[in-house]
């Protein structure tokens, strides 16, 4: 099992407080990314953004 499968499967139940009309993107997908962007050496919301931006395509595979 990779570990994004696995970060997901411990935060799957995990309640997202969000109106459904009103979220672009998936939680669970946005935790994966900080946890993923902070080990990368991100230190703030910019970096994760700048963090995901740089690795969309690594992040979708």
């Amino acid at each position: 099992m990779s570990v994004e499968r696995s970060i997901g499967r411990h935060f799957a139940a995990l309640h997202d407080p969000r109106s459904p009309t009103q979220s672009r993107h998936d939680l669970v997908e946005m935790i994966i990314i900080a946890i993923a962007a902070t080990l990368g050496g991100a230190d703030g919301w910019v970096g994760v953004e700048t963090f995901a931006t740089g690795k969309e395509t690594w992040l979708r595979t």
